[in-house]
Parts: C-alpha cells; sequence; structure tokens
C-alpha cells in the first residue's frame, strides 16, 4: 500500500474540490473527504497489462484510498490505474479493489485502496491505451 504525502493529498484534493463541495468523515483508517467529479481509470489484468479505460465519478477521497462509481463491475483484489489532476499534469496512481457493489442498473459503487505510484512503463501502456480509444472513436465517427 502507498500513502500519498500530504502535500500530494492537498493538491490533488483541492484540484478535485474546484467542482464539488467537500466535508469530512472519521469512519476509516484514514479521514474521507467527500467529493465528486470525474477521474480516468484503467482496469487491469492478472499481468498487470490494460484491458478497458474508462472514467468514473469520485465519492470520497482519502489520503489511502479513493470510493467511486464506474459502469462497470470489479473484482475484488483486481488491480486499476487511477489518474488524479496534480498541479498543470496527472498524478497515476496503481490501486487495488477493496469492494465493488451493484447500486443500480449499471452502476457500480467500487472502494479502491492506493497501492503504489505507476511506474514508468504502466503510464506509457496507459497513453498507448488512451490513444487506441480516441482513434477506435474517430474511426467509428467517421465511417
Amino acid at each position: 500500500m502507498v500513502k500519498l504525502s500530504s502535500q500530494q493529498f492537498a493538491i490533488i484534493f483541492e484540484s478535485l474540490q474546484v467542482a464539488s463541495a467537500a466535508k469530512g468523515s472519521e469512519k476509516r483508517v484514514s479521514t474521507r473527504m467527500e467529493v465528486q467529479t470525474t477521474v480516468n481509470l484503467a482496469q487491469l489484468n492478472a499481468q498487470g497489462k490494460i484491458v478497458r479505460c474508462l472514467s468514473g465519478l469520485t465519492r470520497d477521497l482519502s489520503t489511502c484510498g479513493v470510493g467511486f462509481l464506474q459502469c462497470v463491475p470489479a473484482e475484488q483484489g483486481s488491480l486499476f490505474l487511477i489518474g488524479f489532476p496534480y498541479r498543470k499534469s496527472e498524478l497515476i496512481l496503481t490501486s487495488s479493489v477493496r469492494f465493488c457493489r451493484l447500486l443500480a442498473d449499471g452502476i457500480f459503487g467500487v472502494g479502491g485502496q492506493f497501492e503504489a505510484l505507476a511506474d514508468k512503463g504502466m503510464i506509457e501502456q496507459l497513453q498507448l491505451a488512451r490513444q487506441g480509444t480516441i482513434d477506435r472513436i474517430k474511426a467509428s465517427v467517421l465511417s
């Protein structure tokens, strides 16, 4: 498990807070701050390869993890990448699914625990996967 530094957490939270109002809760190991905004996600297979890029909607954020909504189920223990706004860039973390439950048709609530900062190879793989998604959308629109 990786724990964000106070500075990393503050910068991410400030960036996310622009789109919403926040309040704290002391129900878990670390304080969760409520914040709702879109984040970029990528599901990983057992070999650590990206199998799908998607977006999610955050529910809450702490220094150790994130709660969010997404349109597909996630298996407990599986890994995913999550990208947060970070200054003028993006902070990408490898995270594990702690729980996933169906909330409504096509809406899944997921709890994720931060495991590590994504390494250079994983970030490059993510950029290629995102570009592939953009290329597929362009091709379908133009054909």
